[in-house]
């Protein structure tokens, strides 16, 4: 299952590596972009299948990833968000 939703996501000061966490865009009645929401469970197996089938970044919680570098980071990034 390949999901394309654009996510958002934040860079955490965090160490060792590059910590983020990941969201998905929720807008109000008004069309709106509201709060942040966290990501579905279908959302989150896809994402970490896929960083475990190319070795980029692992899933450290229920919504956020560590990387070991910034060109890791980039290469999730260019695909998820």
């Amino acid at each position: 299952m390949d999901i394309r939703i654009p996510y958002h996501y934040q860079i955490l000061d965090r160490t060792p590596g590059v910590w983020i966490q990941l969201w998905t865009p929720e807008y109000n009645e008004a069309g709106l972009f509201a709060p942040r929401h966290s990501l579905t469970e279908p959302e989150l197996d896809a994402i970490m299948q896929w960083s475990m089938e190319n070795k980029c970044g692992v899933r450290m919680s229920w919504d956020m990833w560590k990387f070991r570098n910034q060109a890791e980071l980039t290469a999730f990034v260019l695909k998820w968000c």
